[in-house]
């Protein structure tokens, strides 16, 4: 009996099986039903296979988008430290490091989780903001929220495209078990009209390709019925 496609069987395996599949049935007279039973499957687990390659992509640019984000957020925190450390310089009287930064270092703020870090950088520019609104460093408020913000946006948008690339692999597998089953009832069905020698002769024989191959020689055929 020939190889059968199994859970294990991964999308691109199984489409190749049943696209030799078709081939073959295309050599013998008789076989339009099988063909037409089992092509559309194969069709539409193409479709699926590619919105969940699609998905997927999706995921990783969004993954990427977070780490771009947080880089720049990053990057703000420094600006603001160097700009509150040359505004301090140039009036020693009237320091405001301390009141933005009150560790005196932004290391542990770039250095904190992505999910807290946000909220950090908003605290930044709360305390920005109780500076008189005259006050040359009020505009780096704006831009650390923005850039928290920023943040979030990309962490929830990664947290979306997760489950938009797990909704596709769903039904990736739902389409694959389709095509599975088909291409199991073709076999049974195949042996019931044709027997089982012109049977077997409409399914490729994987396992006997891959041992063909790296022996540089055609497979054996298999003895026939009472040899």
């Amino acid at each position: 009996m020939p190889r059968l496609l199994y859970d294990k069987d991964s999308t691109v395996y199984c489409r190749r099986a049943t696209q030799r599949h078709i081939r073959l049935l295309r050599r013998v007279p008789g076989t339009e039903g099988f063909v037409t039973a089992i092509s559309p499957l194969d069709e539409a687990l193409a479709q699926k296979a590619a919105v969940s390659d699609e998905k997927e992509l999706e995921r990783d640019c969004a993954y990427d988008y977070i780490v771009a984000a947080d880089f720049e957020q990053d990057n703000e925190v420094r600006k603001v430290f160097a700009a509150a450390t040359q505004h301090d310089l140039a009036h020693p009287t009237a320091p405001v490091l301390s009141l933005i930064f009150p560790e005196a270092t932004f290391g542990e703020i770039v250095r904190e989780s992505l999910s807290r870090q946000p909220d950090t950088v908003d605290m930044l520019a709360s305390r920005i903001r109780t500076l008189p609104a005259e006050h040359p460093m009020r505009p780096a408020a704006e831009g650390l929220e923005a850039r928290a913000k920023a943040v979030r946006d990309a962490i929830a948008a990664h947290g979306k495209s997760i489950i938009a690339h797990k909704i596709a692999e769903a039904e990736e597998e739902i389409a694959r078990t389709a095509l599975r089953r088909q291409y199991e009832s073709n076999c049974l069905a195949a042996r019931e009209k044709f027997g089982r020698l012109v049977a077997e002769n409409l399914f490729p024989d994987l396992a006997a390709r891959k041992k063909a191959e790296a022996e540089g020689a055609p497979a054996d055929k298999e003895p026939a019925a009472g040899q």
